[in-house]
């Protein structure tokens, strides 16, 4: 949701700098909403988090050899959900941008870019290989690599032990994040900067399964603080991705340690509100994946309806929570079916298996 907003911002409002800039042309309320709308600003950074998460999700299943891995099954089962929806969303991408381009506006991604899109290739070669509207489905490809990165992680974690890992890992994603700072622009969005996020991410589901997982004390909530702290003023002072970056993904390391560590701590939000979150996660990527192209049509239609972006901060915000009822649509027609089928797969290879 955090993503959301942040990209809502785009196509959808005329910005903080121009309303602090031009004081006069807006209302009070106007520069009211645009100081309590910083935190938005941050919203770039919730895909640190989204990676770490994902390292967690994943290797949770294997963790501490609860399930026998086989490649087959995982591959399965990673591929149909994640690549069905992924390829629904830029056919979605390429229809809302030819119908904004029927309607008078800017011209849509040209069909040979659309192609490295569809074959995740954007990240790679020359600069500016992503749909025009679309330009978060970057992290779709790392991701992918991430997925493949992951037997290597499985590999070595069983043979080598987290310690050696972590090192492996750690000196991988150094020396890729020191070749992005020193110019190397496919080290950008390469897997290689983000594997350390995402293998921590992992490691905390090895620690969590094995009931080892640390005990979160006060002087890990105050680095957690000072972690914070330091990566907002990075945003205000467009510190480097490369250096900016890592600094989110500690932060969001500690909350995610927190909430395994004292999941007590959530227990007096209502049940509903829990189920609702729930229901937010379950739709989360089929969210993530046509928000953008959507604000893009919106951006336009507003701006073809009123002559200008809005002012008001409420409505990119009041914009963004109509994405949820479109990516409920999204997920039951183009994600949920896939999802089923990569069970059915994965359960008749498992039984298969089991036969012989």
């Amino acid at each position: 949701m955090w993503v959301i907003i942040y990209h809502s911002r785009e196509q959808l409002w005329v910005g903080f700098y121009q309303i602090r800039k031009m004081p006069g042309a807006y209302s009070g309320f106007d520069h009211l909403l645009a100081w309590l709308s910083l935190p938005a600003a941050c919203g770039a950074s919730a895909v640190m988090l989204f990676f770490l998460v994902s390292g967690f999700c994943v290797h949770l299943p294997y963790a501490a050899s609860r399930r026998a891995f086989n490649i087959t099954q995982y591959a399965l089962r990673r591929a149909f959900r994640i690549l069905p929806p992924y390829l629904f969303a830029v056919l979605l991408t390429c229809l809302l941008e030819w119908l904004v381009f029927w309607l008078g506006g800017n011209s849509p991604t040209p069909w040979h870019q659309v192609l490295r899109v569809a074959l995740l290739s954007q990240n790679y070669g020359e600069h500016g290989g992503q749909l025009f509207t679309n330009g978060s489905l970057w992290t779709l490809p790392v991701e992918v690599e991430l997925y493949i990165a992951y037997l290597l992680f499985y590999f070595l974690l069983k043979k080598t032990g987290g310690p050696m890992v972590a090192i492996i890992v750690s000196i991988t994603s150094i020396a890729a994040t020191i070749g992005y700072l020193c110019g190397i622009e496919t080290l950008g969005a390469n897997f290689l900067r983000f594997w350390a996020m995402w293998c921590a991410g992992a490691l905390l589901a090895e620690w969590f399964r094995r009931g080892r997982l640390p005990e979160f004390k006060k002087w890990n909530g105050l680095t957690f603080i000072i972690l914070a702290m330091s990566a907002v003023f990075g945003v205000e002072h467009q510190w480097h991705d490369g250096f900016l970056q890592y600094i989110w993904a500690a932060a969001y390391f500690h909350v995610i340690w927190f909430v395994l560590a004292n999941p007590e701590s959530f227990y007096f939000f209502p049940k509903w509100f829990g189920r609702l979150w729930v229901w937010l996660g379950t739709i989360s990527y089929s969210a993530y994946l046509i928000h953008k192209p959507l604000f893009a049509l919106y951006g336009f239609l507003w701006v073809r309806l009123n002559g200008e972006k809005p002012a008001d901060f409420l409505v990119p915000l009041l914009f963004s929570l109509s994405i949820w009822p479109v990516a409920w649509l999204f997920w039951k027609c183009c994600e949920s079916p896939f999802h089923e089928l990569s069970r059915r797969l994965g359960n008749r290879f498992k039984s298969r298996v089991e036969a012989n």
